[in-house]
């Protein structure tokens, strides 16, 4: 009966692969023990995919940012919309501050939509009505939707699905 040594370290066909692994992972392995051996490759291995995952994990951090004053008597809309297709369910609000900062008045509805693009574009607009309630009529909007800004920027026809709302 063969020992799992003779199995996984000293047959010709098991030594041509570790040999391979050796140089893939840089490990020098010279006769030593498999325990060993086994160590020194899990630890490099658990080294790379540490690093991996830190790496994906630091990418993940939001970065910060810094309100930054707008000339008076600019005003500020943020909104924001999100659907969730399997639950169905559909929301948006925003919140209008003036030019220091300071938080005006904010909203925040449910809404009867299909697609994200719909619910940002109806939090646009109801920020937008709602700015015009309160009297503000120079206004910076804010909102994470390139395509919705690209449509209202554009002199393209709108996509369908917010044609009716904006």
């Amino acid at each position: 009966m063969e020992s799992l040594e003779h199995l996984f370290l000293y047959c010709p066909w098991s030594s041509h692969v570790w040999r391979k692994v050796c140089i893939f992972y840089s490990i020098h392995f010279n006769d030593s023990s498999w325990n060993s051996f086994l160590s020194t490759w899990w630890t490099n291995s658990a080294k790379a995919s540490l690093v991996g995952k830190l790496s994906r994990e630091v990418a993940a951090f939001p970065i910060l940012l810094k309100w930054s004053p707008l000339p008076h008597p600019v005003h500020k809309l943020n909104t924001d919309g999100a659907f969730r297709e399997a639950q169905g369910l559909a929301s948006g609000g925003g919140a209008l501050r003036n030019h220091q900062g300071k938080i005006l008045v904010g909203f925040s509805h449910t809404y009867s939509y299909n697609s994200s693009l719909e619910v940002e574009a109806r939090a646009m607009l109801d920020g937008v009505k709602l700015a015009l309630e309160h009297s503000v009529v120079q206004v910076q909007i804010e909102a994470d939707s390139a395509i919705l800004f690209a449509a209202l920027m554009s002199q393209s026809k709108l996509p369908w699905k917010i044609a009716q709302i904006v």
